[in-house]
């Protein structure tokens, strides 16, 4: 089975986005709230093969740009499979 690596999955288009291609597809997504995805939809992490990564873009200007991105390179060797499909919908409200 191939693999999307979908940005901003939690909600709006990218949920959708996931709801309609889950069973044909693994999916590694990106949220802000990893903990708040799982808590909020089980079943479909429970039923579908979905790896979280928990990225936040939206970081303010005091933040340690360099510790930051050291965060997310950490969270993107987690992943193990490679990777077919990029969509990127990751986006401000």
């Amino acid at each position: 089975m191939k693999t999307i690596f979908l940005t901003g999955i939690s909600r709006g288009i990218g949920f959708e986005i996931f709801n309609l291609l889950c069973d044909s597809y693994n999916f590694i997504g990106t949220t802000r709230n990893k903990i708040s995805f799982y808590q909020n939809f089980p079943e479909i992490v429970h039923n579908h093969s979905v790896k979280i990564l928990e990225l936040d873009f939206n970081i303010g200007p005091r933040e340690n740009w360099s510790d930051y991105i050291e965060r997310i390179h950490y969270q993107l060797n987690t992943i193990d499979q490679n990777i077919d499909i990029f969509i990127n919908n990751s986006g401000v409200a």
